[in-house]
This record gives C-alpha cells, sequence and structure tokens, in this order.
C-alpha cells in the first residue's frame, strides 16, 4: 500500500490558475460600464465622465490579468 502515497512525475497536478481573478474583475467592470452606457443611451439620459472611471478600472485589470494567464 505505500505505493498510493507516491506521487508519479507524470500526475504533479494542475499549475495554478494565474490571472483568473483579475480577469473576471474586469470583464465584470468593462461589461457594466457598457450595458449602463446602453442602458442609459436608450432611457435618453445623460453621461458623465465618471462613467468612464470603471472602465479605466477595468481595462487595466482585464489586459494585467490576459498577461499573466498567457505568460505561463
Amino acid at each position: 500500500m505505500d505505493s498510493t502515497n507516491h506521487i508519479h512525475p507524470w500526475s504533479e497536478g494542475l499549475p495554478p490558475r494565474k490571472g483568473g481573478g483579475m480577469i473576471f474583475a474586469g470583464l465584470v467592470f468593462v461589461v457594466g460600464t457598457f450595458l449602463f452606457v446602453l442602458y442609459m443611451g436608450i432611457t435618453g439620459g445623460t453621461h458623465t465622465l465618471f462613467t468612464l472611471v470603471p472602465l479605466i478600472v477595468g481595462l487595466p485589470l482585464l489586459m494585467i490579468g490576459l498577461a499573466k494567464r498567457g505568460s505561463s
């Protein structure tokens, strides 16, 4: 039964998922901003420059998360 405790070289496990949380957070910010802009455009509301703040936060999160994911 001692062979069940041995870790084989082909079963080391999967590498950690890097950047997944940043990608998800960036997508939430970006998609939320676009949905808000679309809703405000349909209802005839006005946009302010504060609408761009979540986009300015979300795009770097998305880019950094994708860069971390691709470098592995």
